[in-house]
């Protein structure tokens, strides 16, 4: 765990806001959790034992686990894995950390065309530009990024260790390419199902822009994860239907909902079952494997009881001749 800044206009921030505001203190945590490279293990158990070390763990990890998916899914984070490792990767950590002798690379940077659009999801950044890019042998401290107090790795202050070639090449990114900016836009699908459900349903005009945008957005995001439109649409309108739920982070979890409810509609009706039958049956122990020899044994323990209705139920043919 490491010492970090959050800057005042992170609570001011409109991509904060977005977030249900549980998961913003998630999200302030991982920024201790991860290297001075922004980069992380992604292990919900991990990052649970870090940062909610005394809440109950069954509940930590399972909170930790549903923020991290919507940390995803919101662009704050990066998940990716190399080497057979999961990684994550905190989005935009270039603007909202500044780190003067960032400790050694522990992880590896995500690929480039995993990062989203620099100025993505970044609430605090500097917004005057990009982070000036820094020299491998450069010694002049004019040359580093100017130090914001208490954001130094622990167990590195004064080292004085420089940067990999690694790191410094992947920290040159001050245009936007447009792969990156392919990534992080939403795609025409979501842009689709939104404009569809919004012609759809006439009170839709009344929704603020910006929880449309958050549509879009949580939209897109299950597309990419490979879930079915007419699903996805079909949980639009259950969530617009639903007034306990507000926040448009919700949808994933509503359209798990009309999964379920879609697969249900599905399964084929169980033929009827009569009383009387069922009365035979508990007689017979039908449910329980018996040999020829056992079921004979009981119809002639139970007699006459059931006599008129053995022979349409069961097709008693078979079993008069292995009484008599």
């Amino acid at each position: 765990m490491r010492i970090r800044s959050i800057k005042p206009e992170f609570w001011r921030s409109p991509a904060v806001a977005e977030l249900p505001r549980e998961f913003r203190l998630l999200w302030i945590g991982l920024w201790s959790y991860v290297d001075d490279n922004g980069v992380g293990i992604d292990d919900y158990r991990l990052i649970a034992a870090d940062l909610f070390a005394l809440d109950d763990p069954v509940e930590a990890r399972e909170f930790v686990r549903e923020g991290l998916a919507t940390l995803s899914r919101g662009l704050q984070i990066t998940r990716y894995t190399l080497d057979g490792r999961s990684y994550l990767y905190v989005n935009g950590w270039d603007k909202h950390q500044r780190i003067d002798r960032p400790g050694k690379p522990r992880y590896p940077l995500p690929p480039t065309d995993l990062q989203p659009t620099p100025t993505d999801k970044t609430p605090g950044s500097d917004q005057s530009g990009p982070v000036a890019e820094r020299g491998l042998a450069e010694p002049s401290r004019q040359s580093r990024e100017t130090l914001a107090p208490g954001t130094e790795e622990q167990g590195n202050r004064g080292t004085g260790q420089k940067e990999s070639s690694s790191r410094a090449s992947a920290r040159r990114r001050g245009t936007t390419t447009l792969v990156q900016l392919a990534d992080s836009a939403v795609k025409p699908d979501a842009r689709r199902i939104v404009d569809a459900w919004r012609n759809a349903q006439p009170d839709a005009a009344k929704y603020r822009p910006q929880t449309i945008r958050e549509i879009g957005k949580v939209i897109d995001g299950l597309l990419r994860d490979g879930a079915d439109p007419e699903l996805v649409r079909a949980a639009l309108d259950e969530w617009d239907r639903r007034p306990e739920i507000h926040r448009p982070g919700a949808l994933p979890y509503v359209y798990d909902d009309v999964i379920k409810a879609a697969r249900a509609a599905q399964k084929p009706a169980q033929p009827a079952r009569s009383a009387r039958g069922d009365k035979v049956r508990g007689y017979l122990g039908i449910d329980r494997d018996r040999s020829p020899q056992e079921a004979a044994q009981a119809v002639a323990n139970i007699g006459d009881v059931i006599a008129p209705d053995f022979d349409a139920i069961f097709g008693g043919p078979q079993l008069k001749e292995i009484t008599a």
